[in-house]
């Protein structure tokens, strides 16, 4: 939240896609986390062949991780009340969770995508073709921290999802259902803070509601 690299080396070394147990295969998504972190605010954030290797690394993980990572049960709307954040349920914390980071981690490399051109017409497509993608990942981080309540700390890697790309989101009722998200994980944990999410509001245009 506060897009600042860090180096932390508290997780093995493991960047492999080799078989193990599913404890690993999430361990790895934080420790991918940690890599995309450093890359999207740090001082490399340009290097394509960076960029690549590291969206090739979260690829691979959804595609080669165990088949008890997917969910149990999968469904486009929340609740049945046209809500904007699917159903998406899994067995274990685990699952949660290694599905979670890898999620953020390609929101953040889509976010920080360094063959994106700057200027012209090209620019306003891909931001926008990139905002349709971000906005895809932050509803699926909502939906899976709403469908698995148990599993806390998803509410906390969705709230950080909203603080760092919710000004993507132009809809009022995606807004307000983002708002609420946010309020609903700090009045049951104390967490994250006010002020975020108003500084959110502001760049949303909200007056004082």
């Amino acid at each position: 939240m506060t897009q600042r690299a860090f180096q932390l080396h508290i997780f093995p070394a493991d960047r492999s896609m080799g078989p193990a147990d599913d404890s690993t295969w999430a361990t790895r998504t934080i420790a991918h986390m940690g890599d995309v972190c450093n890359f999207v605010f740090g001082q490399g954030r340009h290097c394509v062949s960076r960029f690549n290797q590291l969206m090739t690394e979260n690829r691979a993980w959804k595609m080669q991780r165990p088949n008890s990572f997917d969910p149990f049960f999968h469904r486009q709307d929340w609740d049945g009340s046209r809500r904007r954040f699917p159903d998406v349920r899994y067995h274990e914390k685990t699952h949660v969770m290694g599905n979670q980071y890898n999620t953020l981690a390609h929101m953040l490399l889509v976010v920080h995508d360094p063959t994106i051109p700057q200027l012209g017409p090209s620019h306003k497509q891909s931001r926008a073709a990139v905002d349709k993608m971000v906005q895809e990942d932050v509803r699926t981080l909502c939906g899976v921290a709403l469908s698995n309540g148990k599993v806390f700390p998803s509410k906390f890697v969705a709230c950080y999802a909203i603080a760092l790309v919710g000004d993507r989101f132009s809809a009022r009722q995606d807004q307000e259902q983002l708002r609420d998200i946010w309020y609903a994980c700090e009045r049951a944990h104390g967490f994250p803070p006010t002020a975020t999410i108003r500084q959110l509001e502001e760049s949303w245009g909200w007056t004082s509601d």
